[in-house]
């Protein structure tokens, strides 16, 4: 047992020391049973169910900390997944707008040099008031292409 091996050992170094000119080999130690007090026994089988308890939580505690550092490291990498569809995403609607911007940017300088084209043709054609004419025309415009069901348009 584990009082013997001490024991054995303290009687070892107790009686084996040469410098002071003692040296008794000790061969063995067998430890009987010993009845002890009921008290005693008690207190000594409370001590190693507490010590029992004790290592039971600290393997309940580790098993706990890997499970709950596990299921930081999933959380981690989800969040990482998220974030890269999330910047996927936000990158593929600033592209598609950017391709909008270009197109509308694009239409209406198409417009305004049309329009352009219109007011130089009214100015040669010596008409009284070019501009209130191409505005009208431009109104024109603006009710062929409305649709009732979208907005409301007064003039």
């Amino acid at each position: 047992t584990v009082v013997e091996e001490k024991m054995f050992s303290a009687l070892k170094a107790t009686f084996n020391t040469p410098e002071k000119g003692f040296v008794i080999n000790v061969a063995g130690l067998q430890v009987r049973n010993v009845d002890l007090p009921d008290n005693y026994e008690k207190s000594i089988a409370d001590t190693q169910k507490e010590e029992q308890d004790f290592r039971t939580a600290t393997a309940e505690r580790q098993t706990k900390e890997v499970a709950l550092k596990t299921e930081e490291v999933k959380s981690k990498e989800k969040q990482n997944q998220l974030m890269v569809k999330t910047q996927g995403t936000a990158i593929s609607l600033l592209q598609e707008n950017s391709a909008w911007v270009a197109e509308y940017i694009r239409f209406q300088l198409e417009q305004a040099d049309a329009y352009s084209k219109v007011l130089k043709y009214l100015t040669s054609a010596n008409i009284d008031d070019p501009y209130e004419t191409l505005f009208s025309l431009m109104r024109q415009k603006a009710l062929k292409a409305h649709e009732a069901k979208k907005l409301t348009l007064t003039m």
